[in-house]
């Protein structure tokens, strides 16, 4: 039976409407990147559009304007920035959205602001939502002649960093929410009439891996059995010595100077990733994480800032260094700790290092449970067997003054004032005897401990895949 004309037409507007449903499908390809056309994608060895997390091309037109595909995992928005450095500030953005439109705005260069902007030198727009995934295309004009400065020249010799970003929310009005940390970028910039084959996610995570890392082995490792040795190892090992010092001091003083080795570094590397800013805009775990991170930099710095001028014991300022010295270590350990629980959870068990298992987070959760345990039984142990007094305080090294110098021995700059020698061999030592097993055990099973979250949290970071 033949078909009429009428049931003709609509076979054939059915047929085009499903090739222009899937039609996404097919005009955002990986074939020819590098050699007809430039590409972006995220993470590194995905091939295409169909595996990649975000996916960008272009080409030029015959007017010598830029063709965009862009692509991501993602059923709010994917958004396509050229940026002016690594980071997101100072971007003119594209985002295309699940309302099937595109969207532009510009990002702040003095601070992370996402201010919204007119839409113009845009055309053929098509944005498609398809199995998880937004597909987009649109020619943007290389260039305009308003001179609108939020409006970047992609002609030759202009150069740009890429930048990228999704999430699958919209604003009540259709505009863009804040991506959080599911964005990536290129490290280096290249201009937008060449065709480049690059690859993202190698400048972002491994700074922010690298800083995580450093901060736990700082403050879970380090600061932990810092803190531990100068609370209540005082007493212990009376007649030894390391380097001319007291056991309890010398290690002391190693393990706070990692900290502050690793802190700092921690500190620099963070900052060159964020572009040397934080702001309340990036989210509150986000800002609160930034913003006592600084904190706790300012106070390991200051700490042993301190130390260097410290009164020798016995002197009338002691007591006050004493409980300076104790308030900005122990508040800055404390203050780390919650530093690093925010960082391993941002809202709904989600780490600022995308994909960092949320069994991370409650490992920390139980460390934290377990250095207080410890410090109580610690605690505890001291009560029981302890001399009341203040024991084998450090004078500082190379003081002129009269009073310190009686403090003084002739051979050991160090060596504890005379009078904590006779302290030492009546009360000390009789501490030692008698706690000395009780503290021992603790102590190994606190560096079991110690040694046990350090290790699983970095090798935890370290398998993320950049």
């Amino acid at each position: 039976m033949m078909m009429q004309p009428f049931h003709l037409l609509v076979v054939m507007a059915t047929g085009i409407a499903l090739v222009q449903c899937h039609g996404g499908e097919h005009h955002i390809s990986a074939d020819g990147c590098g050699v007809t056309k430039g590409c972006f994608r995220d993470p590194s060895g995905c091939t295409g559009p169909t595996d990649c997390d975000y996916f960008t091309s272009w080409m030029l037109d015959e007017n010598k304007n830029n063709k965009f595909t862009v692509t991501g995992t993602a059923t709010g928005y994917v958004a396509l920035g050229f940026s002016n450095n690594p980071g997101m500030k100072d971007s003119d953005v594209y985002a295309c959205t699940k309302n099937n439109e595109v969207v532009r705005s510009y990002n702040n260069a003095d601070e992370y602001q996402n201010i919204g902007a007119e839409l113009k030198g845009v055309s053929e727009v098509a944005v498609a939502v398809v199995d998880g995934r937004i597909e987009c295309s649109f020619i943007r004009q290389a260039y305009l002649v308003d001179n609108d400065a939020t409006y970047f020249d992609l002609r030759e010799n202009n150069t740009y960093n890429i930048i990228m970003a999704k999430s699958d929310d919209l604003t009540g009005d259709g505009n863009v929410v804040y991506h959080g940390a599911t964005k990536t970028g290129s490290p280096e910039q290249f201009s937008f009439t060449d065709f480049e084959d690059a690859v993202g996610g190698m400048e972002g995570l491994p700074l922010q891996k690298s800083h995580g890392s450093l901060m736990v082995i700082a403050w879970v490792g380090f600061a932990s059995v810092g803190i531990v040795m100068a609370r209540f190892f005082k007493p212990m090992w009376p007649d030894t010595k390391i380097c001319g010092v007291a056991v309890w001091f010398a290690l002391h003083r190693t393990f706070m100077v990692m900290t502050f080795l690793c802190t700092v570094a921690a500190f620099i590397i963070i900052f060159i990733h964020t572009g040397y800013y934080f702001t309340p805009d990036e989210g509150l775990p986000r800002f609160l994480h930034a913003l006592f991170g600084t904190i706790v930099t300012f106070c390991v710095i200051l700490n042993p800032v301190m130390a260097l001028f410290r009164p020798h014991p016995g002197e009338p300022r002691r007591p006050i260094f004493n409980w300076a010295h104790w308030f900005v270590g122990t508040g800055g350990h404390t203050l780390a700790m919650v530093t690093i629980i925010i960082g391993l959870n941002n809202g709904d068990f989600v780490s600022l290092i995308d994909d960092l298992p949320s069994r991370v987070f409650w490992v920390m959760i139980a460390f934290i449970f377990f250095h207080y345990i410890v410090w109580l039984l610690f605690e505890i142990q001291r009560c029981l067997t302890d001399s009341q007094g203040r024991t084998n305080d450090i004078p500082l090294h190379g003081s002129d003054k009269g009073s310190s110098q009686q403090h003084l021995s002739q051979n050991d700059s160090y060596a504890p004032p005379p009078e904590d020698d006779a302290y030492r061999d009546d009360r000390i030592c009789q501490t030692t005897e008698e706690g000395s097993m009780a503290k021992t055990v603790l102590l190994v099973i606190y560096l079991v401990g110690v040694l046990f979250t350090v290790i699983f949290i970095v090798t935890s970071i370290a398998v993320v895949p950049a």
